[in-house]
């Protein structure tokens, strides 16, 4: 019994160690007087690469009986949230604002602990450990948000709690329905149940179609996306851009995630016309469409920057739900490779815009006009980011979208029942198309302008290593994307996908 409690400690030894280390760092705070956002800072940083390592050395194997299982895909999942958490730590470190140096004692410690929730929700194979996980992201995230923020703008981030109970009561709801109806709470023996059900009653009633539909809600609430977006646009606007890559990457791909585990491996998908109306296929399609219309109409309607940040989220957003309802070994896979890609291209593209917010007071789009004059590495960084999100062949972002297309036209196709699919992707591609242009027609007016009208932008050796390596990761998972299409197909595996 020692040595399986012993086992089960040791797969769980880089969550331990940031909680524990979050607390020491609190512990130290309060010794340590002189240079305390410095200190708080790096030792928050080393924590974070600490943990890397454990992750990177950990072995696969289950958790308390399939509670958690470390596996492929959270190893995958951890690696984004640690990376998104040390670039943060990194942006803050280098030229932080007021609102941070102020509270570091408290912010970094709760970016640790979020990001320690954030790796056990990324092992959460039961619906219990789902909720607990869950929570321990958003709650620490929620009052670093708050603390952060000015006391004039605090409102906006008590609106933003309010809306992040009320879709944790939502999703409790839809799980305390689905343990009734399937006799358990492990993910995939409900998925068994919930079949079984359905074969021999040929109507398991309303009750899932309830589960469905207030799940669907709650994790639309979790992620912002329309129509419950508005107060979470008001916090993108008030944040420190370091925080809002946080929120932006290692928060939404993690949602993401415990979103596609929850529908994908916990229920009983589409897969014949008399599972209409339970088909949560057709519903998540209306959530991934609506979000990316939504955003496209937006960001080519929008002059602010921050405000065009946050609706490129929705639409990535979007963009991962399509692959999510692609029920092949496609999808996962595709699913994954997306958030990789955005996760690269926004964390590069706040970073500069961080560094252009810092030197010059950027607010607006049209300010970005003539930058190659004011500072040529940050025009070819920034025109980089923009056209890998915008899906630029030969960039990360190009390839994550054709995985996306692909998964969806490859689902269309096995039946005709699954036309829908056809208009989800057909929607996706001219939003991509208009999306593409928009961001060319910025990269073009960044070298366009009079070098006299120019003010030179210094640049910290902090964000040139921070933009340097991103830009790398972004050129060359574009150029050879094998390796990280290989990682991702992991995810297809543990999703239960027999893999040809």
């Amino acid at each position: 019994m020692s040595t399986i409690i012993e086992t089960n400690l040791a797969l769980l030894l880089p969550e331990l160690f940031l909680f524990v280390w979050s607390l020491l760092l609190v512990a130290i705070s309060f010794v340590v007087k002189s240079r305390n956002h410095q200190f708080s800072a790096i030792a928050a940083l080393c924590g974070l690469l600490v943990s890397i390592v454990l992750v990177l050395l950990s072995d696969y194997g289950e958790i308390a009986g399939r509670v958690f299982i470390n596996n492929s895909t959270a190893l995958f999942f951890k690696l984004i949230c640690a990376f998104a958490a040390a670039v943060s730590c990194l942006l803050m470190l280098s030229t932080a604002s007021t609102q941070i140096s102020q509270r570091a004692s408290l912010i970094y410690p709760l970016l640790l602990a979020s990001t320690g929730g954030m790796m056990l929700l990324a092992m959460a194979e039961n619906l219990i450990s789902v909720f607990v996980s869950l929570e321990m992201v958003t709650l620490p995230l929620m009052l670093m948000i708050i603390i952060t923020l000015r006391k004039l703008d605090r409102p906006v981030a008590v609106k933003v709690m309010l809306t992040s109970i009320f879709s944790t009561l939502l999703i409790l709801y839809g799980f305390s329905f689905l343990y009734g109806l399937s006799g358990s709470a492990d993910l995939l023996q409900m998925k068994i149940n919930i079949a079984v059900i359905h074969l021999t009653q040929r109507d398991i009633g309303v009750v899932i179609l309830l589960c469905v539909i207030t799940l669907i809600a709650g994790f639309m609430m979790k992620m912002h996306l329309p129509p419950f977006h508005g107060w979470a646009k008001e916090l993108y606007q008030k944040l420190p851009l370091p925080i809002l890559a946080f929120l932006a990457t290692a928060y939404i791909t993690v949602i993401l995630m415990s979103f596609s585990k929850v529908f994908v491996n916990g229920l009983f998908a589409f897969y014949g016309p008399e599972q209409l109306p339970n088909d949560w296929g057709r519903l998540v399609s209306l959530v991934a469409a609506g979000a990316i219309v939504t955003g496209t109409i937006k960001i080519i309607q929008l002059k602010e920057i921050r405000s065009m940040l946050f609706y490129l989220v929705i639409v990535q957003a979007g963009f991962a739900m399509t692959s999510i309802v692609s029920m092949n070994q496609l999808g996962p896979q595709a699913a994954g490779f997306h958030l990789v890609a955005f996760s690269l291209a926004m964390i590069g593209a706040v970073s500069v815009l961080y560094s252009l917010e810092k030197s010059r007071n950027f607010v607006n789009i049209s300010e970005l006009s003539g930058l190659y004059y004011s500072s040529k590495p940050l025009a070819f960084y920034l025109g980089l980011f923009f056209l890998s999100l915008g899906g630029l062949p030969l960039t990360v972002g190009f390839v994550a979208k054709f995985v996306i297309f692909e998964a969806a036209f490859s689902m269309a196709q096995t039946d005709f029942q699954y036309y829908w699919m056809y208009i989800l992707a057909g929607i996706g591609l001219l939003c991509a198309a208009v999306l593409f242009f928009y961001f060319v027609s910025i990269v073009f007016s960044m070298f366009k302008g009079s070098s006299q009208e120019a003010v030179g932008i210094r640049l910290s050796p902090v964000f040139l290593i921070v933009l340097t390596l991103t830009a790398a990761a972004t050129l060359f998972f574009g150029v050879l994307p094998d390796s990280l299409l290989d990682f991702s197909l992991e995810i297809s595996r543990s999703f239960g996908f027999i893999i040809e």
